[in-house]
């Protein structure tokens, strides 16, 4: 399945992504950022790159567009780049950047497993294994969590704060809904929605006294009941059994969140 091809885009990939990633905290800004944006880029576009390389690709009855696989990597990269320059430092600015490259270099491989047909479809090779996707998925509400806590300590202004932060939701739910690929609008108009309930939570939420952490929790959290309740109905697998287990998770995990906060006043 890895052929030697892609070894070598693989490595030339992540050589720049950690490269910018462990350049960037030393340089002064706008330099540090300019930096981190192109890091952004590489990430991003040695997905599609590697995406496009994958000996099954072509073998798609319709091709999906490779730039969607920018989304998983770009935002994981931006959000444990911008999450660590912000909570860390000193030994751990350099820890959190070697483990924002190796989670990216992770997301990345596991995307190019993606790539392969679906089962039953001509082409060579097996179907992509259930374990690469669950990692993608994991991927996406974990740069999820990033970015919210990162764009609420940005000093954004309260109106431009919720609307990156809805705008990034939304991107992240797209790379969710995507699987299914036979109706794209479909996937996209859900997405839509998500971005507008999640900015709409969020900007409620700043009116509140809550850390930026748990706000950030408490945003995830309904990303994460939004997101999974639309995938499961987009997919056709929505039931009564399946609703009932999201309200219930994403109630006693609010409610720790809520005993926490008030614990630490």
């Amino acid at each position: 399945m890895v052929a030697g091809p892609f070894i070598l885009r693989y490595g030339v990939v992540l050589g720049l992504v950690a490269a910018g990633l462990l350049l960037s905290p030393g340089l002064e800004a706008p330099r540090s950022w300019a930096l981190l944006g192109l890091t952004v880029v590489a990430s991003g576009f040695g997905a599609h790159l590697l995406v496009r390389s994958h000996q099954g690709y072509r073998y798609y009855l319709r091709q999906p567009a490779a730039y969607f696989y920018w989304i998983t990597p770009a935002c994981l990269t931006l959000g444990g780049a911008t999450f660590t320059l912000q909570f860390l430092g000193g030994p751990f600015t350099w820890a959190g950047m070697l483990a924002t490259g190796a989670g990216v270099a992770l997301v990345l491989y596991c995307q190019y497993l993606l790539a392969a047909p679906p089962a039953g479809r001509a082409g060579p090779g097996a179907a992509p294994p259930p374990q690469a996707r669950l990692i993608v998925h994991w991927a996406i509400y974990l740069a999820a969590f990033l970015l919210f806590v990162a764009i609420l300590n940005s000093g954004l202004g309260q109106l431009a704060g919720t609307l990156v932060l809805g705008g990034m939701s939304g991107l992240l739910a797209l790379e969710l809904f995507r699987e299914g690929r036979e109706r794209p609008w479909r996937e996209g108009l859900y997405a839509l929605v998500l971005a507008l309930l999640v900015t709409e939570l969020s900007w409620a939420l700043q009116y509140l006294p809550m850390g930026r952490i748990i706000t950030g929790l408490i945003l995830l959290l309904a990303f994460y009941l939004l997101s999974g309740l639309m995938h499961h109905h987009l997919q056709g697998r929505l039931s009564l059994w399946i609703g009932v287990e999201f309200l219930l998770v994403t109630a006693v995990v609010l409610a720790a969140l809520l005993l926490l906060q008030s614990a630490g006043g």
